[in-house]
């Protein structure tokens, strides 16, 4: 198990408390896809909020991958495509719930976050 941080306002903080993660909207700063952004570096996720969300995930459902090029090849091997938009499908193929890309982990099944404080 791992440890991770969500950066967000306080405010959201305490609805993620309460009601767990939501995914919410695509957005561009958004690349690699649609999920929960974390990182296991508590002064970068500061960097996205005033405050942090902490956070154990299961490290064995997450692939590393060591640059975008691997992510792409990823979904192609198992898509014939390289669209972001269908890692999280060729993710749960494989009985894994996200990606870990330099500092940055995406998680796409919110059900598997363990909300800690």
């Amino acid at each position: 198990m791992g440890i991770y941080y969500h950066g967000t306002t306080l405010k959201n903080k305490d609805n993620i408390i309460r009601q767990g993660f939501i995914i919410g909207e695509l957005k561009s700063s958004h690349s690699i896809g649609n999920g929960i952004y974390l990182t296991d570096l508590k002064d970068m996720a500061l960097k996205y909020g005033e405050d942090i969300v902490t956070v154990e995930i299961d490290d064995s459902k997450i692939i590393e991958f060591e640059n975008y090029g691997q992510i792409q090849n990823y979904i192609y091997e198992k898509t014939g495509n390289i669209e972001v938009k269908y890692l999280k499908n060729c993710l749960l193929s494989d009985d894994k719930i996200g990606v870990k890309h330099e500092d940055m982990v995406v998680i796409y099944d919110t059900h598997e976050i363990n909300i800690i404080g």
